[in-house]
């Protein structure tokens, strides 16, 4: 195949340019020149198009990194009171009406081709006038409406230019190939710039395509049979169209149609059907839905409804309702465990926040957190249910208190047995192949300060009287510290506890402070993790305590850092950077309250969110490192919206090349290839997840703090529950208890909130999270209510996610088919027979957990009230007491067809109805359109105002 080359192309016309900055300056990459860019008109103001003559591009990208601040142009700042005349617009020449509020630039190309990517150049510095989020369309023609949609995406404030892949092939109908997509036109709709009350600006575009054999493309695609818009499902690449005649001739006819079976005018309806080319009429809908019509709506077989509907399970047609898949919801059922409804329950962990709770095998662990008064040193521990089993609540063990009393080891009271101080906020990581769970971190305040010189006087006193020093007592006591501390009541201690194999309960202590070995300061509200392969443990972010003397900033935040438990030795990955770092807009940032966790799938630690200084975040990053087996590697996958050739991962951002570490030789250790993870690049995938995706307008998660993300490693499906909020352009933070999920299957990789039903844990932060892989089953426990007291939680709860699927849409079905034949039922049938069916028939298909659907149901009773007195009768349930093995006809009113009068009538219209809802369980693809004739016919009287 050939490779794409650079496309040449004029400007064809523009919505208006403001001042100077005239839309041909785009056709040349000059990033040094502020005024070398196409500046559009404020979006409030009335649009007017400027045509301008220009040559082709044709000069090379070029940037400066430097990424210091910029000072706009004096016109950069919007001007709302001028019009556009006032800013050197000329009158339209072309465009439509609903572009008054969008800013475009159409490109024509020099002769049709297959556009591969567009690409952007920028200003040498970040500028307010920056494009962030665009959309781009291409086609033969430059009306929009015969235009294609082929990328909505968005720009970094930065200086690296950056391009996109765009779709080139055009949807065709099944047992048809599909047909590459030319254009002659390519228009940019610029959204938003990246700074409110600026003026939107694009310095530098450029196109990358195919020109041979584009005869030969314009025949194959204009010979694609047509796929209205409304009827083409939603993939990437799938949503292209024929030649804009042909489709709005076949768009037409479809909408006639639907529109005279809307309106009971069957007979026309059949006649035109039968009219119309065989290929536009086989893409009105699917067989079965015709049929399914014929079934339900004119003789309503309620019966033949079910199995059609059976049928179109088995055919595919309910192939969406699947995660991502864009049909259904996906849900989230909680159940809390340590209920006050369940009597004689063992002891249980007390309320708490800042703690940690971990996952090895079948067991939880639990150690430590802040009470509300002082922090604890208690573990604790609890047994899993397996696959088979149905615990209704999950029984802790304490393993230790973490109290002074009980503590001797030995025959001399100054021998202790090694346990960890009280603390809050640290972080604890599992090594599932050697059985340990390893610990670092902890939270330092005022009072704890004042407390540990309290206490080191005190030692200080005892010490001369002894004359000797005491013996190092690693045991936490008063405020959480212990006297082998003697240096600082900031050191780093070091721990990890044996919870499988030999040596099980035992706590041993790696290093007093790790600062001294290389390792990180003191640390809270960090993130750890631990790669048993390798035998290396990772940490990144959180605050540094104390904050350098030097430095002017309050809070300071640590970097990455990674333990080889081999060889004992701390490595310093990279560190935070500063406002003067070179690229420090392409350099991840230190942080607390973030998520970490790790795809090994695609060998990839993913970080995400957080907080820094007063800003909360909601960036994701992606650090990659080198796989056990190089050739596994994919380098190549993609942000969302972003190119995914190698030059999307930074050269800049490169932390190290293949590892040069020799293997260890002891018998058992495993091989250099495993045990060497080294980083490749670190790569921001997107720099605010609550924003509208590139690609399909889904949103994520708010920027939060102490948020918490699970991965499946099966489905490779994170999980994200939210701790402290602060939305958008809100003030203040509030604690939430949303629950996120970021599908990778089934297209596109995307955010989708779940909806939480039946009883709900109540909003907090701070609480601990764990993910259960076998049984695909959260755990939560404790968290700060955020009330301004000290009140801390200790409930636990269980959660389960449930996804759409087709069974899910069968039953959903089913319940719609059910409740209209209910209906019709009350008016024919003895009231008896239809409560009978209303019970044993709809109750067996009904979501009770479902708001929505348990309303329904219950609204079920106003047809009963509503029946006509005749079918209050008594009846014998012995002999008709199975109403759904009625016929059809005499389970209801009449059919349609026998009765020309009920074609208009309300029957009619509710059974169609039902129709029309039970369309949307199926691809829009095989239905009809969903627009109705009227609605446009509406919507042209308006474009005509």
């Amino acid at each position: 195949m050939d490779e794409p080359v650079r496309l040449s192309y004029t400007i064809h016309s523009c919505s208006g340019y403001t001042s100077t900055f005239q839309p041909h300056h785009i056709l040349t990459d000059n990033p040094s020149d502020q005024s070398s860019r196409w500046t559009a008109l404020n979006t409030k103001q009335p649009t007017a198009a400027a045509a301008a003559a220009s040559s082709p591009a044709s000069s090379s990208s070029a940037s400066n990194n430097s990424l210091s601040a910029t000072n706009p142009h004096a016109d950069d700042r919007a001007n709302t009171n001028g019009g556009a005349a006032a800013a050197g617009a000329r009158p339209s020449t072309s465009g439509s009406k609903r572009s008054r509020d969008i800013q475009y630039i159409t490109l024509e190309l020099e002769q049709p081709a297959i556009v591969t990517a567009i690409g952007f150049g920028k200003y040498h510095k970040v500028h307010p006038c920056n494009l962030h989020e665009f959309s781009v369309y291409g086609g033969m023609s430059s009306d929009l409406s015969c235009m294609e949609p082929l990328l909505h995406a968005g720009l970094k404030n930065d200086s690296q230019p950056e391009q996109f892949k765009l779709p080139t092939d055009a949807a065709a109908p099944p047992g048809k190939p599909s047909a590459v997509l030319p254009s002659k036109f390519i228009r940019i709709d610029a959204l938003t710039p990246h700074t409110q009350n600026y003026n939107v600006s694009i310095w530098h575009v450029w196109l990358m395509g195919l020109t041979n054999d584009i005869d030969a493309a314009l025949v194959a695609y204009d010979t694609v049979r047509v796929f209205p818009r409304s009827c083409v499902a939603q993939r990437p690449g799938s949503d292209r169209i024929a030649p804009c005649p042909q489709y709005r001739s076949a768009t037409t006819t479809h909408l006639v149609l639907s529109h005279l079976r809307r309106s009971a005018l069957l007979p026309t309806f059949q006649s035109l059907l039968n009219s119309i080319p065989p290929s536009v009429a086989s893409l009105f809908e699917h067989p079965l839905l015709s049929q399914l019509h014929d079934t339900i709506v004119v003789r309503g077989d309620f019966v033949g409804a079910e199995r059609l509907l059976e049928e179109a399970k088995t055919q595919d047609l309910f192939q969406e309702w699947t995660p991502g898949g864009g049909k259904g919801v996906s849900v989230v059922r909680w159940e809390r465990l340590n209920d006050v409804q369940y009597s004689n329950l063992p002891p249980q962990p007390r309320a708490r926040a800042g703690h940690q709770m971990v996952r090895i095998g079948r067991k939880l662990l639990l150690f430590g957190g802040f009470d509300g008064k002082e922090d604890l040193a208690d573990l604790w521990t609890a047994e899993l249910p397996s696959p088979e089993e149905d615990m209704p609540i999950l029984s802790w063990r304490l393993i230790d208190s973490g109290e002074e009393e009980g503590k001797l080891d030995g025959a001399s009271s100054t021998d202790r047995r090694l346990w960890p101080r009280k603390r809050s906020c640290h972080q604890m990581a599992v090594d599932e192949r050697e059985g340990w769970v390893y610990m670092l971190g902890s939270r330092v305040t005022r009072e704890d300060e004042e407390a540990f010189a309290e206490r080191k006087a005190q030692q200080a006193g005892g010490n001369a009287e002894n004359g000797d020093a005491m013996e190092v007592e690693h045991h936490g006591e008063g405020n959480g510290f212990s006297s082998w501390d003697g240096k600082s009541v900031y050191a780093s201690d070091f721990w990890r506890y044996k919870f499988v194999g030999t040596d099980k309960g035992k706590w041993e202590l790696i290093s007093e402070d790790t600062a001294t070995q290389g390792g990180p300061k003191l640390l809270f509200d960090h993130q750890m993790f631990l790669h048993s392969e390798s035998q290396r443990l990772f940490v990144f972010g959180g605050r540094i305590q104390p904050p350098d003397e030097e430095d002017a900033l309050e809070d300071r935040y640590s970097g990455l850092y990674c333990f080889d438990i081999v060889e004992n030795k701390w490595s310093h990955l990279f560190g935070d950077p500063t406002s003067n770092d070179t690229f420090r807009a392409e350099r991840l940032l230190g942080r607390i309250g973030h998520s970490m966790f790790f795809d090994a799938h695609s060998h990839t630690l993913y970080i995400l969110g957080g907080q820094r200084g007063d800003a909360y975040l909601a960036d994701l990053w992606a650090i990659k490192f080198v796989a056990p087996n190089a050739a596994d590697l994919d380098l190549d996958e993609p942000a969302s919206g972003a190119s995914d050739d190698t030059s999307f991962w930074r050269a800049g951002a490169v932390i190290a090349g293949v590892s040069t570490a020799t293997p260890v030789t002891t018998i058992g250790n495993p091989t250099l290839s495993t045990r060497s993870p080294t980083i490749l690049q670190v790569m921001q995938k997107n720099d605010d997840v609550s924003l509208p995706s590139p690609l399909d307008g889904s949103v994520g998660p708010s920027p939060s703090f102490t948020h918490r993300t699970t991965i499946d490693p099966t489905t490779r499906e994170w999980t994200t529950m939210t701790g402290l909020v602060k939305y958008h352009q809100a003030r203040k933070e509030t604690p939430s208890n949303e629950v996120w999920t970021y599908t990778t299957t089934n297209g596109p990789s995307k955010w989708g909130k779940l909806e939480q039903r039946g009883e709900k844990p109540p909003p907090r932060f701070a609480a601990s999270v764990v993910y259960d892989p076998l049984r695909k089953e959260h755990y939560l426990f404790g968290g700060n209510p955020f009330k301004g007291t000290e009140e801390r939680l200790g409930d636990l709860w269980r959660g389960r996610v449930f996804h759409p699927c087709p069974d899910e849409a069968l039953r959903m079905a089913r319940f719609l088919v059910r409740k209209q034949r209910f209906t019709e039922m009350c008016q024919t049938r003895p009231t008896l027979i239809a409560l009978q069916y209303l019970q044993d028939s709809i109750g067996q298909v009904v979501d009770h957990t479902d708001e929505d659907e348990a309303s329904a149901f219950r609204a079920c009773m106003i047809a009963v009230l509503s029946a006509p007195p005749r079918n209050n009768c008594e009846v014998d349930m012995n002999v008709e007491n199975d109403p759904s093995a009625a016929s059809p006809t005499n389970s209801t009113t009449t059919s349609v067809d026998e009765n020309p009068v009920v074609l208009g009538g309300e029957l009619y219209t509710k059974r169609h109805e039902l129709f029309e809802n039970l369309l949307g369980f199926v691809p829009a693809s095989e239905a009809q359109p969903k627009e109705d004739l009227k609605d446009v016919a509406t919507q042209m009287k308006r474009d005509r105002m």
